[in-house]
């Protein structure tokens, strides 16, 4: 059993502990590219239609703010 722990451990330490930067620039243009599509629909009521692209974007800005922070967690 000691052994598979340790094999675990050294698996998660080749994997390192920081997200890389080309999927932090892949995960922006991905959020960009999906609040600016949702502006190219609008609705005949305009303040539905930044309720909910507003609404969009904040989900997708915590999501961000997620991975983030998991990358930090300091501990496994």
């Amino acid at each position: 059993m000691n052994g598979l722990a340790g094999a675990r451990r050294d698996r998660l330490d080749a994997i390192g502990e920081v997200i890389p930067a080309l999927l932090w620039i892949a995960l922006l243009i991905g959020a960009v590219m999906t609040v600016g599509f949702c502006l190219l629909f609008g609705l005949q009521n305009k303040a539905a239609h930044f309720g909910m692209v507003a609404v969009l974007a904040a989900l997708i800005v915590l999501s961000l703010l997620l991975v983030r922070n998991m990358e930090y967690q300091g501990g496994r």
